[in-house]
């Protein structure tokens, strides 16, 4: 039985199944681009064994909260809130409102927060839970509340990765930190990515988020572009590109997934590919 899916589709989806306690990953995914059934990472596609298990450090991205009964994949599993909701970003609810009951007339939110009125880094740190890369937990998993320093409870394994990366593997926020509009602004994940919204695809939105800084007639192909200039920054500035440390087995061999670059920059092959469409 698929009990539990993960992913979100636009890359793929994979799932994982119960077996009384124990929580382990299915032997097949669904890979979107090639609109086909693959074996699971992790899985060869001869060894059907559906012996993956599924560690808190699996669930810690996909899963707001879970309970472990013991290590490494055996749960509490009424304790599971599934997917990532409100709590991630903001704290626990229920302390909030427990502490709030019995203290009517403190008027300083407690354990709830709102992301906007940390600094710049603990904000980051917000998004940095799932979005860089692979780590390993310092403590218990899910102890991070808004507000936390992350390197405190989360250790990277590839800090300083400067390749496209995968999934699990690339760092978001070490490419993002690399570009010239992040270290010469005050910009966030936010600046372009608004939490409480599916803007998936919309380049119309994120190019708007571009020109709140960024006059078209400054761009080097305005020239030649115009108008059209302005239609698509992210084409030509943050690329798609090949996942180094995401190449699957499929059918027809190997796929590596492709993913948006959060590295912005002049990148002449993604111009010259944009303007030969």
């Amino acid at each position: 039985p698929l009990d539990v899916f993960t992913g979100s589709a636009k890359a793929g989806q994979t799932f994982l199944y119960w077996h009384h306690d124990a929580l382990f990953q299915a032997h097949v995914s669904y890979l979107k681009e090639l609109d086909a059934w693959i074996p699971s990472p992790g899985y060869r596609g001869t060894t059907v064994d559906y012996a993956r298990k599924i560690r808190t450090g699996c669930l810690e991205c996909h899963v707001t909260y879970i309970d472990a009964k013991t290590s490494p994949n055996v749960y509490h599993r009424n304790s599971a809130v599934w997917g990532i909701s409100c709590e991630r970003c903001h704290g626990p609810g229920r302390d909030h409102v427990q502490y709030h009951q019995a203290h009517p007339n403190e008027k300083t939110s407690k354990y709830i927060v709102h992301p906007t009125d940390l600094p710049r880094q603990r904000q980051l740190d917000i998004c940095g839970q799932c979005h860089s890369g692979s780590f390993s937990l310092i403590g218990e998993a899910y102890s991070f509340r808004p507000g936390d320093e992350l390197g405190k409870v989360h250790k990277p394994l590839n800090p300083d990765f400067e390749g496209v990366g995968s999934i699990h593997t690339s760092n978001q926020l070490t490419r993002l930190a690399m570009s010239k509009c992040f270290q010469e602004s005050e910009m966030t994940c936010t600046t372009c990515h608004d939490p409480h919204e599916n803007q998936r695809g919309d380049t119309a939105l994120f190019t708007k988020s571009c020109l709140k800084c960024h006059q078209p007639e400054h761009c080097g192909m305005s020239d030649e572009l115009g108008e059209r200039i302005a239609d698509n920054c992210i084409a030509c500035h943050m690329p798609i590109g090949d996942n180094e440390g995401m190449t699957l087995n499929v059918s027809q061999g190997t796929f590596t997934v492709t993913m948006i670059d959060h590295y912005i920059r002049v990148d002449e092959q993604a111009t010259a590919e944009q303007l030969a469409k």
